[in-house]
């Protein structure tokens, strides 16, 4: 019962990930980029899971203590970017440089849990771009997500 369950489950984990020839495209196009994700979790999932060595070899963790407490009040994904940081070869980078960087960024963003734990989301990379007034286009559905385009004016 369990090897069903959990074959669904990875299907529909696969399923989530999958992303558009478009989509795909624009982020594998000249010059390279990095695919920032906020979250440890999500980040985990699609570099592992992610088909496309291109794209895997370009996804990479972000992290902000300070957007973290103001937003999440915790800083729990900062303290396990932390020690990635320390143990790991993983491609992993401050926000404040993201943003200090010129043109466009590119980043995976999910929407919190709806319902009860509506407002306990780890996400803040949203309310980091409407305050740093960054112009963001929605490019598609990936990695189950959506991956957006983010310009940080200077």
């Amino acid at each position: 019962m369990h090897a069903i369950a959990s074959r669904k489950f990875m299907k529909e984990t696969l399923a989530a990930l999958e992303i558009s020839p478009p989509v795909k495209a624009r982020l594998l196009a000249d010059p390279p980029r990095r695919i920032y994700f906020q979250n440890p979790g999500e980040f985990a999932v699609a570099s592992y899971y992610e088909p496309d060595a291109r794209l895997r070899s370009r996804l990479a963790l972000v992290y902000s203590r300070e957007r973290e407490m103001r937003w999440n009040h915790r800083d729990t994904s900062y303290i396990t970017e932390l020690h990635l940081r320390r143990f790991t070869e993983l491609p992993i980078a401050d926000f404040e440089s993201i943003r200090a960087a010129p043109g466009e960024q590119f980043f995976s963003v999910y929407e919190d849990l709806p319902g009860e734990r509506a407002g306990y989301g780890w996400n803040w990379t949203e309310q980091a771009f409407a305050a740093a007034r960054a112009r963001v286009a929605q490019i598609g559905p990936g990695f189950g997500g959506k991956v957006v385009s983010v310009c940080f004016h200077p």
